[in-house]
């Protein structure tokens, strides 16, 4: 009797054991797709940035355009 006591300890360890590292892989997916994220939200906020300065600044980049002409 111990030795089937020992085994479903151990294959209960097992088991958690697995169940743990399952869900770290799971947490470090989903930090990684969080990080993309972050990463493409700050890029957009970054470009939409550039393309508003540009855009305020059209009127003098026209007026330079028409001197150098």
């Amino acid at each position: 009797m111990m030795l089937t006591e020992s085994t479903e300890m151990n294959h209960s360890a097992t088991t958690s054991f697995i169940k743990e590292q399952e869900s770290q892989k799971e947490l470090e997916k989903q930090a990684e797709k969080e990080q993309y994220v972050l990463q493409q939200s700050v890029m957009t906020t970054y470009e939409d940035r550039i393309l508003e300065e540009l855009k305020d600044h059209e009127d003098e980049f026209n007026e330079e355009d028409e001197h150098a002409i």
